[in-house]
């Protein structure tokens, strides 16, 4: 089979933009070169950041970069990238039409943007990973002007129903696609992976404190701001916020400053933007991790930190509450129970033999489900039942639309939108 992955933005072999974008891009490697390893010819369609760098390359793994012109050939991040996706659009089209792939398959809702527009005038198939719904993401506020000049979960709806078909990470993601008016039918739940040659429980640890026990966390300030309370009643216990905003940032000094209110001012450490591949050894510094996000990104940090043998307390919802079985690998949590977040919390962190057993759980379950191997099959399966009736699902699509209309149009932002 042959498959076209599809990732504007980020390239899996470039430094991203941004630090936040490497989580992404390791994401995208671990899947090229799992499906490459399984003999699926892969060819990677990125952006051209650096224009040094070949058009096209093989990478060691396998799997084909093809870098294309663009915009500017700098790092960008998705929402600086958008004015530059009818261009990108185009030169994948031209691509797809020369080297007929059996699926074209997008990550994120901009390259979903740029695929449908590609595919769409080749004939090939789609699948789409959106990696976060506009209703879930609460990574941050948008560059500014974005949410005006494109309305992204306006763009989502319309891109997940001219897809072919769309991979989910998690039951919530799929029931939140069949809310926006998505055939339940076209949807396949695939989880994320996990890179298992980096994240186990030996290995390097970063340093820490004196303190008893240590919590690792992502999420919100909003999330991080209900940890910081929780465990300002706990003695000899320090918090880690892993990731987020720079230390020197006005929302890190908020949380610095609820950190001191709750008698925890030395004993939070804001860690700031991580390289994705110091994230293993920060990880193994703590006993506990815990997610109250519902967003793909701190899922997968959530099931990083299983495959390093943490327990993990999490909130019921979205990735982290599919990977959490509840006394098993940790402690699922409803929701807005902050009192029995903060009792089964306290309950762990006095046990360390708890601590122990549910780790090795979560390492377990790591190993024997998410390895990316086990990914790209479940992944394949998607493609290849993508492949032999995607001619039939476009063209149900299209009777249906009535109108070519129905397909998303590439955003045109103000003039400013192209300095970069």
């Amino acid at each position: 089979m042959h498959v076209a992955l599809v990732s504007e933005h980020v390239s899996p072999i470039n430094d991203a933009a941004g630090i936040e974008a490497e989580q992404s891009a390791a994401q995208l490697d671990r899947l090229a070169s799992s499906l490459a390893r399984a003999g699926t010819r892969v060819d990677v369609y990125t952006r051209k950041q650096n224009p040094d760098h070949e058009d096209e390359l093989l990478t060691p793994d396998g799997y084909r970069v093809v870098n294309l012109s663009a915009g500017p050939a700098v790092p960008m991040t998705e929402e600086e990238s958008i004015p530059h996706t009818s261009a990108f659009a185009s030169s994948l089209r031209d691509h797809l039409l020369r080297t007929k792939p059996d699926v074209a398959h997008a990550h994120s809702w901009v390259s979903g943007l740029a695929t449908v527009l590609a595919a769409g005038a080749t004939g090939v198939p789609t699948v789409m990973s959106f990696h976060g719904l506009a209703a879930t993401d609460r990574s941050g506020p948008p560059t500014a002007g974005t949410d005006s000049v494109v309305p992204r979960a306006a763009m989502e709806k319309k891109i997940a129903r001219s897809a072919s078909r769309i991979i989910a990470s998690c039951p919530d993601e799929a029931d939140m696609l069949t809310r926006m008016g998505v055939a339940r039918a076209k949807v396949s739940i695939v989880p994320t992976g996990v890179d298992l040659s980096d994240f186990d429980p030996s290995g390097p640890t970063a340093p820490r404190s004196g303190a008893a026990c240590r919590v690792a966390t992502v999420g919100s300030d909003a999330d991080v701001s209900t940890i910081i309370e929780l465990l300002g009643k706990l003695d000899d216990t320090e918090l880690v916020v892993v990731g987020g905003e720079p230390r020197d940032s006005s929302g890190v000094a908020q949380l610095r400053t609820v950190a001191a209110a709750h008698g925890m001012a030395g004993r939070t450490v804001f860690t700031g933007p991580v390289r994705h591949r110091h994230m293993s050894s920060l990880l193994r510094s703590a006993d506990v991790f815990v997610c109250l996000s519902p967003t793909e990104s701190a899922g997968i940090a959530t099931l990083e930190a299983m495959a390093c043998g943490l327990p993990v307390v999490a909130y019921g919802v979205g990735y982290a509450g599919e990977l959490v079985i509840d006394g098993v690998t940790g402690r699922s949590i409803r929701p807005g129970d902050r009192r029995r977040l903060a009792r089964e919390l306290a309950l762990l962190l006095r046990n360390e033999s708890r601590r122990f057993e549910l780790g090795v759980s979560g390492s377990d379950r790591a190993q024997s489900r998410f390895s990316w191997d086990r990914i790209a099959e479940d992944t394949s399966r998607v493609y290849e039942a993508t492949a032999q009736t995607g001619s039939t699902v476009n063209a149900g699509s299209t009777q249906q639309a009535g109108s070519t209309h129905d397909h998303p149009v590439p955003p045109t932002a103000p003039s400013r939108r192209h300095t970069v």
